[in-house]
């Protein structure tokens, strides 16, 4: 599940005589430095960091934690590892394939590093298939092609504003003094297969963010936003906001008699283009903002950039459309076309995102992204079809491996812990390591970790990728073993399926194992 607030180190400082220990924890795992990679020892001595090694404190600490009772029924895997020699260090049932929650961004975000590299930029090219005439007129279409760039949204152009991802195409067609396209807008969208929703994701959650579509052309996360505001007759109006052409807002929300209730819901738009509004809401809301997912992308995209066209005075006299279906591929951009803008949107604050606050549709943009480059289409058969590659070259079984998205919102994926042990310790090993452990919350400090293992023992200590589905729960990341002045690092995976408990059980079960692991009382 996607959670949005901020990208920043974290909230809680380390001052005093703790400073020094916490820049070399961040040092070593926050930069990824290698401390194996000079002669340290093996992962058999890892654990000299005591009386006990590393494989007796968890044996120990591991079976109080998996005897209590919120776990009766569980389904639990775990794998621990050395870095980067990808030793066990101890493991139960670490070949069970279970589903991976969120967990499965670790792969993802592997593969995206590994296949398109940390330099790779999306390009949304915006061209024209007839030249621009002395008076402004494009005597020919409009072609937006998409490659599947998922940061088309407000936050990645450092604003608020719903309008921002569209401004750049607007910009440059006004700057070429296109003042009218006499044909069609066409968005091309062909890159990605039209599965815009992964099976196994669930059915009463596909109107929430974390549950968006993905398409090769998405524009604000392929969400639709009503801003709602008093009207003169003190009912509530509606705007959509970015406009789209074609598209308008019924508001059917009457006054409840509490001030502050505010209970409302906002239907897709219905064939004839209306955005139903509706619902109760107190005389106490002054205005507030409604959302909802988009069921058609690039249609949604294509509206939405005629409508600001239309703003800039930039005038189409056809409609939005996709190319037109046919032999060979269908309908295809002619080679006279000219290119009048491309937007290159960078990998990396992509990954950061995805990482740090679970964007799931983020995930599923760089699987298909993945799919697209090696295969030539991004499809999510073809993104598992990379998945298995890389099972193989971990060493493991292919038969354990089902997979039905990049994010690991759907129920259907499984995957073994020693999988992701296995990807996080060859991760370590190439040239975008740092790229790849930035990508994870830090214990105590920010991301879905920013309050979990707060105390000052475990601060900085894990950089981990947390996971939730119903009944599923997941931690899978890195560890500092030992001493500070000796930290080692592990590789670690726990996944549990089918508990009875709640997840505020299993985070603290997760928590009490990454303490063990780390040589830190349990609180």
């Amino acid at each position: 599940m996607a959670r949005r607030h901020g990208l920043g180190a974290g909230r809680r400082g380390s001052g005093g005589r703790r400073a020094a220990a916490w820049l070399t924890l961040v040092a070593i795992l926050a930069l990824g430095r290698d401390v194996a990679a000079n002669g340290a020892a093996p992962a058999s001595a890892i654990a000299a960091t005591g009386a006990e090694t590393v494989a007796e404190r968890l044996t120990g600490a591991a079976a109080r934690v998996l005897a209590r009772k919120e776990l009766e029924g569980a389904s639990v895997g775990i794998d621990v590892r050395s870095v980067p020699g990808g030793e066990r260090v101890w493991a139960r049932a670490p070949e069970l394939a279970l589903a991976p929650a969120s967990n499965l961004k670790v792969v993802t975000i592997h593969l995206a590093l590994a296949t398109l590299g940390p330099r790779f930029h999306w390009e949304t090219p915006l061209l024209i298939d007839a030249p621009i005439g002395a008076d402004g007129v494009v005597a020919g279409n409009l072609w937006l092609r998409g490659s599947g760039d998922p940061t088309l949204q407000p936050c990645f152009f450092e604003s608020e504003d719903e309008w921002a991802a569209l401004q750049p195409f607007v910009q440059a067609l006004a700057l070429h003094g296109v003042k009218r396209i006499s044909g069609d807008l066409i968005v091309d969208a062909r890159a990605f297969d039209e599965e815009w929703v992964p099976r196994g994701w669930p059915a009463d959650q596909l109107s929430t963010d974390y549950a968006a579509p993905v398409a090769a052309l998405s524009l604000n996360r392929n969400r639709v936003r009503v801003r709602l505001t008093p009207r003169a007759d003190g009912r509530l109006g509606g705007e959509l906001r970015p406009g789209a052409w074609g598209w308008s807002v019924s508001t059917e929300v009457a006054r409840a008699a509490d001030r502050d209730e505010f209970t409302v819901n906002l239907l897709p738009p219905d064939p004839r283009g209306v955005i139903k509004v509706r619902g109760m809401a107190g005389a106490g809301i002054a205005a507030a903002n409604v959302e909802t997912n988009v069921t058609d992308p690039p249609d949604w995209f294509g509206r939405a950039l005629r409508a600001a066209l239309d703003r800039a005075g930039i005038a189409i006299g056809g409609q939005v459309r996709r190319p037109a279906d046919g032999p060979d591929g269908g309908e295809r951009l002619p080679e006279r076309a000219q290119s009048l803008y491309t937007r290159r949107s960078p990998l990396l604050p992509a990954l950061l995102l995805c990482g740090k606050e679970s964007d799931n549709q983020i995930a599923e943009h760089l699987l298909k992204t993945c799919a697209l480059v090696r295969f030539g289409r991004g499809t999510i058969a073809n993104g598992a079809r990379l998945v298995v590659e890389l099972a193989r070259e971990c060493g493991v079984d292919p038969a354990a491996i089902e997979i039905a998205d990049g994010s690991g919102l759907s129920r259907d994926n499984r995957i073994p812990p020693a999988f992701l042990s296995a990807v996080l310790c060859k991760a370590w090993s190439q040239p975008w390591r740092d790229d790849f452990v930035r990508c994870w919350p830090i214990s105590g400090v920010d991301g879905s970790l920013d309050r979990r293992m707060t105390e000052p023992a475990m601060q900085y200590r894990v950089r981990a990728k947390t996971g939730y589905i119903a009944r599923v729960s997941g931690l899978s990341g890195y560890a500092l073993v030992g001493p500070v002045e000796a930290a080692e690092t592990c590789a670690f995976s726990i996944l549990i399926n089918g508990f009875k408990g709640s997840n505020a059980e299993m985070k603290k079960v997760q928590d009490d194992l990454c303490r063990a692991l780390v040589g830190a009382a349990a609180r």
